[in-house]
């Protein structure tokens, strides 16, 4: 078997569209929160709602994948995304706006269990780090298509365009995974009962649960991040540092993703580079204050954060052999992903705003600390 790259780079877009979910909010933060005249913490939701179902349902969601397959999820998933984007681009009252964004956090939830499945399944294992490297990209290479686009959308056409532009991409895609999305066979019927028995069950399991715990840390950082940093550097600079956090967040995670390729283990990675988004934090409150100093240092901290996705999710297919085991554990991922996602950026507005830049010191801190010491503790037990 041979890997089918033209089927990866689909599965990798659908992966780009699913994080446009989260980034066609963010790059426009400032012009959704003037809107609807939103202070920091509501302002927060309008980005991070959409993880909320995969906060509830992130595990049982993998089930679900292994049980349907991931081909059918997958192309259902895009097209409900593509519905919600519409209805978003009219700008609806802030009650329905986050409803609508809440409800969009099923098709994202679905299309992050479903599409790096299918992807596994289209990869031979000499090429999983590169491709899982390449999978871990998505989320930067969305900010940096919405960071890229958006300014000129809302400039041209109004603040809902950049949500009319991504319902038309994911019925593109929806079309694109009906014609070549990987055919898979669905396991046999999954147990599923309660919720809290399926969750049990998952992180029960240190195999699916390691790298979901891990990936925690990371999501609980990143969205935030990248959400927030541009607003310590002076405004003229803000849109070209967000397009360079992207940029440097899809090298960093190719690089661990080749090195993880190349025999390093990715439990080592992953230690190195909360060590060094930590330190690299410290060097942005440092910055502060010293205009040319906050985009070098912001870019550092970038490129060392987003290392972790391409660090981490090897930690996968090295700990679960089999498909099933492997669609679990990308659905704690996505579960715990949303977790992080969901909660970072309203906690790290709110400590800001209560506590000046070193409120976005203090969560990335307590956050790599405890990722580290996740990772370390994994290490000793699973690392050969």
């Amino acid at each position: 078997m041979r890997s089918s790259w033209s089927k990866i780079l689909l599965l990798y877009a659908c992966g780009v569209g699913a994080g446009l979910q989260f980034a066609k909010a963010s790059v426009v933060f400032d012009a959704l929160s003037e809107h609807y005249q939103a202070g920091p913490a509501l302002a927060g939701w309008f980005v991070s709602s959409v993880g909320l179902v995969g906060v509830v349902f992130g595990a049982t969601a993998g089930l679900v994948v292994a049980r349907l397959g991931s081909r059918k999820t997958l192309i259902g998933a895009l097209a409900a995304g593509a519905l919600i984007a519409f209805a978003e681009g009219f700008l609806p009252p802030i009650p329905a706006f986050l409803a609508l964004r809440g409800v969009e956090g099923a098709a994202h939830l679905a299309i992050v269990v479903a599409a790096p499945s299918a992807l596994l399944a289209a990869t031979t294992p000499s090429n999983r780090g590169v491709a899982l490297g390449l999978w871990g990209t998505f989320m930067s290479v969305a900010f940096l298509v919405g960071g890229s686009a958006a300014p000129a959308l809302v400039a041209r056409f109004g603040l809902g365009a950049p949500f009319f532009a991504h319902a038309g991409l994911l019925v593109a895609l929806a079309l694109g995974a009906y014609v070549a999305a990987p055919a898979d066979r669905p396991a046999a019927p999954a147990n599923l009962r309660g919720v809290l028995a399926q969750h049990i069950e998952v992180y029960a399991n240190a195999r699916t649960a390691t790298p979901a715990l891990c990936f925690l840390c990371y999501t609980g950082m990143y969205l935030a991040v990248q959400t927030l940093t541009p607003e310590l550097a002076p405004p003229g600079e803000r849109a070209a540092l967000i397009v360079g956090m992207a940029i440097v967040s899809v090298v960093a995670s190719l690089v661990a993703g080749t090195l993880a390729q190349r025999g390093f283990s990715p439990f080592a990675l992953t230690i190195g580079a909360f060590a060094a988004t930590l330190a690299a934090s410290l060097v942005v409150e440092a910055a502060v204050g010293h205009d040319a100093a906050i985009a070098p240092a912001a870019l550092a901290r970038m490129a060392f954060l987003s290392f972790l996705p391409g660090a981490i999710l090897p930690m996968i297919p090295r700990l679960n052999t089999h498909a099933q085991e492997q669609a679990r554990a990308f659905g704690a991922l996505a579960q715990t992903g949303n977790v992080g996602s969901a909660l970072g950026p309203p906690l790290f507005a709110t400590s800001a705003a209560a506590l000046g830049p070193i409120g976005l010191l203090l969560p990335v801190a307590a956050l790599c600390v405890l990722g580290g010491w996740l990772t370390a503790r994994a290490a000793r037990r699973f690392a050969t």
